[in-house]
């Protein structure tokens, strides 16, 4: 499964505070959320071959440094799955006060 892939090759980063989905309620920066919103599979005459996958995560933080550098790791930690098309933003977030960093991008399994 892949959200375990993730999940295993995040672990280590924002103090070990990483969600699939959401975070608890509660939650103290910094942390990262991770999640796979849409799965495409290929059909070919013989039946599916290779899945498409998007996948998203999430940097929060205090500070705009400390996200950026979060999403750096994390597709750092990623490489392996040969991510493409890798699109990032930042946003700050006033009703948390807290700055996000998003990395999406697309991986054939």
């Amino acid at each position: 499964m892949i959200e375990e892939t993730i999940y295993q090759a995040l672990k280590s980063l924002a103090e070990g505070n990483v969600y699939l989905s959401v975070a608890p309620l509660g939650a103290v920066p910094p942390y990262l959320i991770y999640s796979v919103p849409t799965k495409r599979r290929a059909d070919v005459l013989t039946g599916q071959s290779e899945s498409y996958l998007s996948i998203q995560i999430d940097a929060y933080d205090l500070t705009l440094m400390s996200v950026t550098y979060l999403i750096e790791e994390a597709l750092r930690h990623l490489k392996y799955l040969a991510p493409t098309d890798i699109s990032e933003f930042s946003v700050y977030e006033s009703e948390t006060n807290l700055h996000r960093r998003t990395a999406e991008f697309r991986v054939i399994q």
